[in-house]
């Protein structure tokens, strides 16, 4: 059995934590490719929906403070 294989709690943790996922994926990416990739994509998602809702936020702000 390999022990080479995702993790959904660093997944969760790479997502939330996007810093720690990308250490977590050029750490670990040789020695177990799979879980490496995994955390790394999962950062990559964490950033993605930070950007979003920072994005959305902004938008909504911006909404609110033009009908004052």
């Amino acid at each position: 059995m390999s022990t080479d294989q995702k993790s959904t709690g660093l997944n969760i943790v790479s997502f939330l934590f996007p810093l720690i996922g990308l250490i977590i994926y050029l750490t670990q990416k040789q020695t177990s490719p799979i879980k490496a990739t995994s955390a790394g994509k999962a950062a990559l998602w964490g950033v993605g929906v930070g950007i979003a809702f920072y994005v959305i936020s902004m938008v909504l702000f911006g909404v609110v403070l033009a009908s004052f």
